[in-house]
């Protein structure tokens, strides 16, 4: 079955089930050191295991979500996005903002700082970590102030609905800072740095798809991929011939490997 062909279905796709749970399930296992604490070391290490193998991803899953999401049920989406948000730091409206209308429309310029061009010239530690952490609070600020002033000085519904943005923004803004004064230890010393960490992670895998390309060449890719994943092969079909070998990368885009990478362009092979 085509995973577009849903009708009648509550998941767009059955794989999609998997993604479904582990979305609602994500918060309940993330917050856990919030409402219950740790029993003893035992405990603690499976909640770092389970932090680092299936937490950290959620991001990419609300990655996912955002470009098709996974159920038929307008009101079940909102759900998953409140939830892959509050563990990822990075809402819903956020990623639709910066990601879905901006980075695949050719729009990177809005969340990017322009000081940091020189990073994006060829691949180096030096620049992929100026370039992830340099544009962290950009891409943070900007869609809020963008949501607020097509969505509360004005109300702009195309491409988005900006007020429920930027309502969306205010409440996770909000839910922090009762968090903050609930647990502040916490809140400061592990909640805060494992959002920024997941900025920064995000904007790692932006630099890995973007250095070393030119303005022209990475609009015109972006807003290829904005029309459909689905047609990337064939989207490909049409320039590759056109690709400089140079600039085929042929490695993982994790952000976990980044000692990889580093590795390759100490062996010059990025």
């Amino acid at each position: 079955m085509n995973c577009c062909q849903s009708e009648g279905r509550f998941a767009r796709h059955h794989r999609d089930w998997v993604n479904i749970i582990s979305s609602i399930t994500g918060p309940l296992v993330f917050f856990y050191p919030f409402y219950h604490g740790f029993d003893g070391s035992d405990e603690l290490a499976i909640y770092i295991v389970l932090l680092l193998v299936w937490i950290a991803d959620l991001n990419y899953l609300l990655h996912l979500h955002v470009h098709r999401p996974f159920t038929t049920s307008a009101a079940f989406n909102r759900l998953i996005d409140m939830c892959l948000g509050s563990v990822s730091g990075m809402t819903s409206a956020n990623w639709r903002i910066q990601h879905v209308f901006g980075h695949h429309r050719g729009h990177d310029g809005d969340y990017t700082h322009r000081s940091l061009d020189w990073a994006m010239e060829r691949y180096s530690v030096r620049g992929a970590l100026a370039y992830s952490f340099g544009n962290i609070a950009i891409t943070y600020w900007q869609p809020i102030r963008e949501s607020y002033l097509n969505g509360v000085l004005a109300h702009v519904r195309d491409p988005i609905d900006y007020r429920s943005a930027f309502v969306e923004q205010m409440g996770f803004i909000l839910m922090v800072a009762t968090l903050a004064i609930w647990q502040p230890v916490l809140t400061c010393f592990f909640l805060l740095p494992w959002q920024v960490m997941i900025f920064a992670m995000t904007r790692y895998v932006d630099y890995l798809n973007h250095y070393g390309c030119s303005d022209e060449g990475m609009n015109f890719a972006n807003n290829c991929l904005s029309r459909s994943f689905t047609t990337l092969p064939q989207l490909h079909g049409r320039i590759a011939d056109q690709i400089p070998p140079e600039r085929i990368k042929t490695f993982d885009w994790s952000s976990a490997l980044m000692p990889y990478h580093a590795w390759r362009e100490h062996r010059a092979g990025l």
